[in-house]
Formats: C-alpha cells, structure tokens, sequence
C-alpha cells in the first residue's frame, strides 16, 4: 500500500473523531436550550400578566437581573462543556494524526523508526495555538460574553414589545442556534489544524530519523476550495520549510494564522519521501482518483 493511501485511511479515522465531537457540542447546546426555555418560562408563569411579560414587571425588585444572571451561569455551563469537547476532541485528533503519519512513513520505508511518546504539553500547545492572537480558550470566552449580551438583548426587546413565552423563548433558540453554528466552525477549524500539526509533527520525527523527507500542500479538489489553496496545491518544501501564498507563510494548512485562510480550510499536508511519488488522491464525490494537480483535475471538470 501506498503512503498516499495509508493517510488517506488516517483522514477518514480522524472524520469521524471530528464528528463524534461536532455532535457533543451540538448536544450540549441543545441540553442549554432546553434549561434556558425552563427558566424562561419559571418567570412567565411568575410574572406575566395576561400571558404576557412586561419590561415594568420585570424590572422590578431586579428580577431582570436576576434573570441574566441565570442566562449567565448556563452559559458558563455551555461554554465550559462545549469548550471541553473541542479541546479533548483537538487533542485526540494531534495524537492520531501523529500515529497515523507515523505507521504510514514506517510502512513506505520499511524501517523502524524508533517513534517516541507524545509529550501531553506538546499536545495541549498545539491545541490553544493562537489563531489573530487570541488563544482557543480566549476565543470562546469571548463568543460567551457576546451571546450572553445577545440573549439579554433580544429578552429586553420581547419585554419592551410585550411578547409572551412563545416568542422570546424562539428569540433565545435564534441566538443559540446561531452560536451553535459558529461552534461547530470552531471544531472543525481547530481539529483541521492539529491534525496537520500532529502531521507535521510525524514528519519531522521521520527526518530526524534520516528518512529524506519533504512536505506537501495537498488541496482539496472541490469547487468551494479558496483560490489561494488552489494555488498552493501541489507546492513542496522542506520538512522544516514554510508554504508561502500572496506573502503569507505557514508550516502546514490552518497554520498562517489568520481567519481568512485558516478558517474552513480543508486541505492536508502530505509528507513525500525521495524516490516515493504519490499516484493516489481523493475528490469529493470522486473517491479515490489517480494523482493530479488541482489545476488538472479543474481542467479535466471544465472540460468535461
């Protein structure tokens, strides 16, 4: 078997760690939904009138207060959870990744090469690397305190219309559901890029092992990847070299550091030893096809 196929066989592993955490964090929104609702509708059956909440009802005794504070305090339940999914899942896919690259180079160069433990630091820096200079867990912080605004925002504006339960409850779902959809971008985007990072990782245990070894850019060959990956596909460099795109540089995808190149990047690093081309990769919707570029295989769909 290839090295080609044996990470191909790795990235499926790792889909479906991804996935398995991307339904963790949409359980846990949906657990706050359902607390929220409750406590929502605590205080419509305590102080409605006529089914309805008023801002003057509320206002009074500092009951809305104390009804952020219950928002708050789920949120932090949410964010603590959700939060705990996406590093655990991001840990889990750096250590297959790693194993996974590690089997595949041993098989290629049908040689032991003495792998060594992952150290569980390495592991948890490549996880809250900072992406615009904020570290994951500063993210997150972050997205808590806007949606926490958010919700208080929208209960304000139902109470000051006079809505009843129904209504504000469906404000609530909006923002969660919005918050939710962002969360899973987050797990995606973070275990893209350990994965690539425990990919790398393997690489460079191999070079520093004597296997002559250089890294690929590999793109994904869909019609949704961005220009500038198309760009880099197919670009080698060095074990320890940088891809480098419209003065951008990274050691591997979802590593430049910034959103507009990071985020939803589904490209992979693919790890070449001398002598070994690759002759396999994978299409969306295609399956396993015969390598070629990005450029040919968008060539071969126009034409087609």
């Amino acid at each position: 078997m290839s090295l080609e196929r044996d990470l191909l066989q790795g990235e499926r592993a790792i889909e479906r760690l991804s996935a398995g955490t991307q339904r963790e964090v949409l359980r846990a929104y949906a657990r706050t939904l359902r607390e929220l609702r409750g406590t929502l509708a605590d205080y419509a059956a305590r102080y409605a009138v006529g089914g309805k909440m008023s801002y003057v009802e509320l206002a009074k005794y500092r009951r809305l207060e104390s009804l952020t504070a219950s928002v708050r305090a789920e949120m932090n339940r949410l964010y603590a959870q959700a939060g705990k999914a996406v590093t655990v899942g991001s840990g889990n896919a750096y250590s297959e990744a790693y194993w996974r690259t590690a089997y595949a180079l041993e098989r290629q160069a049908q040689a032991r090469l003495g792998w060594t433990l992952l150290n569980p630091a390495t592991i948890a820096a490549s996880v809250q690397n900072p992406i615009s200079g904020m570290k994951l867990s500063e993210r997150l912080q972050a997205n808590r305190a806007q949606v926490v605004t958010r919700i208080r925002s929208e209960i304000t504006q139902g109470l000051i219309r006079g809505e009843g339960y129904d209504d504000m409850a469906r404000r609530i779902k909006g923002v969660l559901d919005g918050d939710a959809a962002k969360a899973i971008r987050v797990a995606q985007t973070e275990a893209h890029r350990v994965t690539q990072e425990g990919r790398l990782a393997a690489l460079e245990q191999a070079e520093r092992r004597g296997v002559p070894t250089m890294k690929t850019w590999s793109a994904t060959l869909d019609e949704r990847t961005r220009l500038s990956h198309q760009e880099l596909d197919g670009q080698t460099v060095p074990v320890d070299g940088f891809f480098e795109i419209r003065g951008l540089k990274a050691k591997a995808p979802g590593g430049f550091g910034v959103p507009e190149e990071d985020c939803n990047c589904r490209c992979a690093l693919r790890g070449k030893i001398a002598g070994y081309e690759p002759t396999v990769r994978r299409a969306r919707g295609e399956g396993v096809i015969p390598w070629m570029t990005y450029a040919e295989w968008k060539a071969n769909r126009v034409s087609g």
